[in-house]
């Protein structure tokens, strides 16, 4: 039909050459958006070219010219606004049973308490004091989100690059961390390529100093990835968050204000591409030696918790230690109920978390226990016959 209207030859052949081209290479997403982004350039030229036109010829009519700026910037193919209650049944009803958008993590204790995992969108943080093992945790979130096929970006503000790996190998070799430097070369490029043919995604670590990160920056690093290495990530894990700056550092800022805003920068990073963020926070000196940790612990600022989603305390004693145990508390809970308390098994060795077969009970923790007592075999076995079976399954580990 447009051959009817095109006269020119060259013209018509390059229409065909565009109809012809391959498209597969794109996602359809990308395609319209440079589509929306070429039409928002040409209006605004036709806008300024027009108001230079009127301008030259004297006749001073631009006082429309504000308005027909806004509209060619505004220019976009998307009808939709927002989610109507009567009009958007199926809308409504993918949401709903939208399993892409929680990623589990894995501990299904804590996951059925969650609505299944973390979910797009969200902040969610690690309460726990010095030495109990926020970046542990972090780190054992993280290979348990690999091991879901998740592209996970690690961004650490306190420990190395190296560091980081070195925990994630610990937990995926299945070898005690102190014996990674052990492994003879063959040894280690076995394991190494074992892993790499068991996961189907990639992880991925930066480094940067204290205070010398905002959420502007993170975006930016986003779109570095995405343009350097076509890698969108699944999620986010920031070790961790009162070490970050402000996207506009503002002068006399208390640290209440400052924490609170920085959560609020980062949630809208978690928002915008559309993933969940995991993080970490320092208890204060008030709970340093407790094991039930609460919202008033929050080291420096508890505005940060009116902007999480989701906020677990991971407390530990001597005890609990020598059992491999963690007590995690869930403090705050969009997307459940709160105030929730269990236990789960801690690996320090392998840099690993993992489920109980049975909790600890209560009258257990108070009294005095040895180091290896029937707590730690009944744990030491747990590990053995279920998480170590299961891991080996699947990373083919003999």
């Amino acid at each position: 039909e447009l051959k009817l209207f095109i006269k020119e030859s060259e013209v018509y052949e390059a229409l065909t050459d565009i109809m012809n081209y391959d498209t597969s290479e794109y996602d359809e997403k990308f395609i319209l958006t440079s589509i929306e982004e070429y039409y928002r350039s040409r209006l605004l030229l036709n806008v300024f070219m027009n108001s230079s036109e009127k301008i030259s010829k004297g006749s001073g009519e631009v006082s429309d010219a504000p308005q027909e700026i806004l509209n060619a910037l505004s220019f976009t193919f998307e009808t939709n606004i927002g989610t109507s209650l009567l009009d958007d049944s199926e809308k409504v009803y993918s949401e709903l049973h939208n399993v892409d958008s929680v990623i589990p993590t894995m501990i299904k204790s804590l996951d059925k308490y969650i609505d299944g995992g973390v979910h797009e969108k969200t902040l969610n943080g690690i309460l726990a004091g010095t030495g109990v093992g926020k970046s542990l945790v972090l780190c054992a979130l993280s290979v348990n989100m690999l091991l879901q096929n998740k592209k996970v970006l690690y961004i650490s503000l306190e420990m190395s690059e190296a560091r980081i790996i070195e925990r994630l190998l610990a937990n995926l070799f299945d070898i005690d961390i102190g014996l990674l430097k052990n492994l003879s070369k063959a040894q280690f490029d076995k394991c190494y390529d074992m892993v790499k043919r068991r996961l189907k995604t990639n992880f991925h670590v930066v480094q940067y100093g204290e205070k010398s990160l905002s959420s502007n920056k993170i975006t930016a690093i986003l779109k570095e990835f995405k343009v350097k290495k076509s890698v969108e990530f699944d999620c986010i894990v920031l070790d961790y968050m009162a070490l970050m700056t402000t996207n506009n550092k503002i002068r006399d800022l208390n640290s209440y204000s400052e924490l609170k805003l920085i959560s609020q920068e980062l949630r809208a990073v978690a928002q915008n591409h559309s993933i969940p963020i995991w993080t970490a926070y320092q208890v204060n000196r008030t709970g340093l030696n407790k094991i039930d940790a609460d919202i008033q612990d929050i080291s420096e600022s508890a505005g940060i918790l009116h902007t999480l989603d989701l906020l677990v305390a991971v407390g530990s004693s001597d005890e609990l230690r020598a059992a491999g145990k963690y007590k995690i508390s869930i403090l705050k809970n969009r997307y459940g109920v709160p105030n929730l308390t269990m236990y789960v098994g801690v690996s320090y060795n392998r840099m690993r978390i993992f489920d109980l077969e049975e909790e600890l009970k209560e009258q257990d923790i108070a009294k005095p226990k040895n180091m290896v007592d029937e707590a730690s075999v009944q744990v030491l076995s747990t590990m053995k016959s279920n998480v170590r079976s299961k891991r080996s399954d699947y990373m083919g580990i003999e």
